[in-house]
């Protein structure tokens, strides 16, 4: 990410990054980039701001009954959330979340091959000249995305990395 960001001539504390997929994975990477966000100088509700994660049921939110405990410290307050003014079934809908909240980075880590569609792709593009798009699942049959199929629907300005090997 720091990477991408130095490439798109973006600074690292102005991503809007969305984590697809809030298991392990998701929970470390959000972790890891949070204390960097931190150390960046970011506090309170723009350091939350900044990272927004989801999973099988959409954003996850502080007022969701039955939040699992280890995914409480992803969770954005409904004030917050409500700012996006997503409906309520909008906030399952990556597409409308990258949307709603500008995102920059994209990062999937959900094992949910394909899920990183043209709209999405798209959608990345609406939001900065050089989206960074990270579709780490692996293997190949679960990435979220192809490389060569964001390549082309950014027009070739989408920033790519993957966890799994592609030509």
């Amino acid at each position: 990410v720091h990477a991408a960001c130095r490439i798109s001539g973006r600074a690292f504390r102005d991503s809007r990054i969305v984590i697809y997929g809030a298991g392990a994975a998701g929970l470390g990477i959000a972790r890891q980039l949070r204390g960097q966000l931190r150390d960046a100088g970011l506090q309170g509700d723009e350091l939350t701001r900044a990272i927004i994660a989801m999973d099988s049921r959409g954003v996850i939110s502080a007022d969701r009954p039955g939040l699992d405990d280890f995914k409480k410290e992803l969770a954005w307050p409904a004030e917050m959330l409500a700012q996006l003014e997503l409906a309520e079934d909008e906030q399952a809908s990556l597409a409308k979340v990258v949307s709603a909240c500008k995102a920059t980075v994209l990062i999937g880590t959900s094992g949910q091959g394909g899920s990183f569609t043209e709209e999405i792709v798209k959608a990345m593009s609406a939001n900065t000249e050089h989206p960074v798009i990270l579709p780490m699942s692996n293997p190949t049959s679960i990435c979220e995305g192809i490389p060569q199929d964001i390549y082309d629907w950014s027009n070739g300005k989408a920033l790519i990395a993957t966890g799994s090997p592609f030509d």
